[in-house]
């Protein structure tokens, strides 16, 4: 599991504590050529930054809606934001943005946190790793890096030795004390955009 954070950027000191959670982007949705040269046929502005191609989309879902396009060129930037913030933020019409999906790895992050992404659904969950699972045979234990750092490991570090009695190795105790970390969750954003540049 280390591996899985430090590979998706994170830090993992000691084989035992994430003191930065990984993030990677994993795939994202991109327009073919054949929808770009469409968006140029009807004037939509098509963004220059590559993670941004869900807004062109975005846009030419809406305005084929509606039809609605601009008729001698695509706006510039200004009118362009405007436009997708009146459509995201102000009318609520997410559906255009829909069919762009991102998928996302998040490593080394508590059970608390990876479950506010589903809480507040912000994303779907393609796998929570907190069962009592093989993934719970190396765990790691995340270390929040504003709080006293040392005094967090040592907690931990008391913890294990206390787990590693052996007069509660046995399963049944094991389950008794509800033994449950995270350490990898993938994640697919339910509604994407919250148009941000």
């Amino acid at each position: 599991m280390e591996k899985l954070v430090t590979s998706a950027g994170g830090i993992v000191e000691d084989h035992l504590f994430v003191t930065k959670p990984g993030v990677v982007i994993l795939e994202t949705t991109e327009p073919t050529k054949e929808a770009i040269n469409i968006y140029r046929t009807m004037n939509i502005h098509l963004e220059e930054n590559e993670n941004n191609s869900y807004l062109s989309s975005g846009e030419f879902k809406a305005r084929i809606t509606y039809l609605a396009y601009p008729r001698e060129q695509p706006l510039d930037d200004e009118k362009t934001n405007a436009y997708h913030n009146k459509m995201i933020k102000e009318l609520k019409h997410y559906s255009p943005y829909d069919g762009t999906t991102v998928t996302f790895l998040i490593a080394g992050v508590s059970v608390e946190s990876g479950l506010e992404f589903v809480a507040h659904r912000e994303a779907t969950v393609a796998r929570l790793t907190s069962s009592k699972t093989h993934a719970q045979d190396y765990t790691l234990y995340r270390i929040q890096p504003h709080v006293d750092v040392d005094a967090q490991k040592k907690l931990v570090h008391s913890f294990l030795e206390t787990f590693r009695n052996p007069q509660i190795q046995n399963e049944s105790s094991r389950k008794n004390l509800g033994l449950k970390s995270q350490t990898c969750t993938i994640y697919a954003p339910r509604q994407w955009p919250l148009h941000t540049r």
